[in-house]
């Protein structure tokens, strides 16, 4: 594949999977230890010249992999965008894209690399990864009497690169014929901001996106209605609206049911309404409620008319979002994104471009090798790693 859309010579790409080889294998990579452990066969310039290179032709490689993807799987397949960020930690304020990130664990900032990733799933299993490295220039400052929190700010610099790697990825799966009523987005709540939705909305593509329970939902306000109706006095308002909080406005929705959740056998009762927010405009709301879960789950999907889901299919299909969360360990455990030390900008966008291609063609060797949907979820975590190792002796897909 290398072959096809770069202009790579056979010493490069022997040389990308070494250095991929050694990064999973040395547990303290950097490219002095690669070029002794090559034993002269290449030397630490050369290295760092052909990561340089790579980040230059990661996008093809990316694109040529989901071309891959999607002859394999078929064009009739639906294909969910999960997305989410995650923070490197990085010492080191000479890195590039190095900054102050705040960790919501820690509840702190602390010296990373953040990066917004989109995991295309299919089927309930993640077969390519994509990442975009957010710099802390992109955080927008502070406006004089803002009262927005620096999270906030900080989050509107994911939402750009989200906004980038969706647009980017619809274009790849358009040249590929695939509709875009065949793609949608899963993102937690973080990601249910108005700008997003309101950009998916006008790409035409559906979504499972968490929602807050603090969400305002527009009501009408009849005594306002009636005392425009019968005259009085005053001025005459705007708006004949109200707000009511989400949670509370669920409490009186009379639709729903329960199903059986196969993955846990545990019994889910469900709530659905179709609402105006504050944020984000109209959609049509889910929530669930797992047995012995005194708060709900609320899952915010288009307020279509036609071709509505039910319910048992927007709770499997936002599970389906934990997909990118075990991207994210497996990048960190198992490829060794946390590894590299350098800090020139080529290198560290060539060595991102690089691991996420390596690992996007061991998700698509598991998914191809795992054979039925049903038994891939349930599938032990020690056939991954048997998989990758049987893929770096025979290094035949990507190459």
């Amino acid at each position: 594949m290398l072959k096809k859309v770069t202009d790579l010579t056979s010493a490069e790409i022997e040389a990308l999977l070494f250095l991929q080889t050694c990064l999973a294998a040395d547990p303290r990579f950097s490219l002095v230890r690669v070029a002794q452990a090559s034993e002269g066969t290449y030397d630490r310039e050369f290295l760092a010249h052909l990561l340089a290179k790579y980040a230059f032709i990661q996008n093809d490689v990316f694109q040529a992999l989901l071309e891959e993807m999607v002859k394999q799987l078929g064009r009739r397949s639906t294909f969910f965008l999960s997305i989410d960020d995650q923070l490197v930690n990085k010492r080191g304020k000479k890195i590039y894209g190095v900054g102050k990130w705040a960790d919501h664990q820690l509840k702190r900032k602390i010296s990373a690399l953040c990066l917004v990733d989109v995991a295309v799933v299919v089927q309930g299993q993640a077969v390519l990864a994509v990442p975009y490295l957010v710099l802390e220039s992109l955080v927008p400052p502070a406006q004089p009497n803002e009262k927005r929190s620096t999270n906030a700010q900080e989050q509107d610099a994911k939402t750009t690169a989200a906004l980038a790697l969706i647009t980017q990825l619809v274009g790849w799966l358009e040249i590929l014929q695939v509709r875009r009523n065949k793609i949608g987005v899963l993102a937690d709540a973080w990601y249910s901001n108005k700008r997003l939705r309101a950009f998916i909305r006008r790409m035409g593509l559906d979504y499972r996106i968490a929602g807050k329970k603090n969400y305002q939902v527009h009501m009408p306000d009849f005594k306002r209605i009636q005392r425009r109706k019968y005259g009085g006095r005053g001025r005459r308002p705007a708006r004949y609206v109200r707000t009511r909080r989400l949670d509370q406005h669920m409490e009186t929705v009379t639709r729903g049911g329960s199903f059986l959740d196969k993955t846990t056998g545990k019994r889910v009762r469900w709530k659905m309404a179709t609402v105006t927010l504050d944020t984000g405009g109209r959609s049509r709301i889910f929530a669930f409620w797992r047995d012995g879960s005194k708060e709900p789950k609320y899952i915010l999907t288009p307020a279509r008319t036609t071709g509505v889901p039910g319910a048992p299919i927007v709770y499997r299909d936002y599970l389906w979002r934990w997909r990118v969360e075990e991207v994210h360990r497996d990048l960190k455990q198992q490829f060794g994104l946390r590894k590299s030390r350098n800090r020139k900008q080529a290198i560290v966008l060539g060595f991102l471009g690089l691991v996420y291609a390596f690992y996007s063609v061991f998700l698509l060797v598991r998914h191809n090798t795992l054979g039925d949907p049903a038994e891939r979820l349930t599938a032990p975590r020690y056939q991954d790693a048997q998989l990758y190792r049987l893929y770096v002796e025979q290094r035949v897909t990507f190459v």
